[in-house]
């Protein structure tokens, strides 16, 4: 029970002099930034991807949706060869 008690002293003290150890927090003030652009509103948050046509005749056999698969970021749930697939 003793050794318990030291025990858990000892790690309350240890952990009380990491507390100490941190250094002050350090501010810095910077100037204002001002951000413009001239972007369409429809264009906000739409990502294009443009496939050109060697692409598309390197993979001549596959399907469209292993062509957008391989040569773009979308994800096509393929339901196998030569049936649905959905985007």
């Amino acid at each position: 029970m003793l050794r318990t008690i030291l025990s858990v002293l000892f790690l309350s003290i240890l952990l009380s002099a990491t507390l100490f150890a941190q250094e002050p927090e350090k501010r810095y003030s910077i100037e204002e930034v001002t951000v413009r652009t001239r972007r369409p509103m429809k264009e906000i948050g739409v990502q294009k991807t443009t496939i050109d046509t060697l692409a598309l005749k390197d993979n001549i056999a596959l399907s469209m949706a292993d062509v957008l698969t391989f040569n773009s970021s979308i994800f096509v749930k393929s339901f196998g060869r030569a049936t649905l697939s959905t985007v």
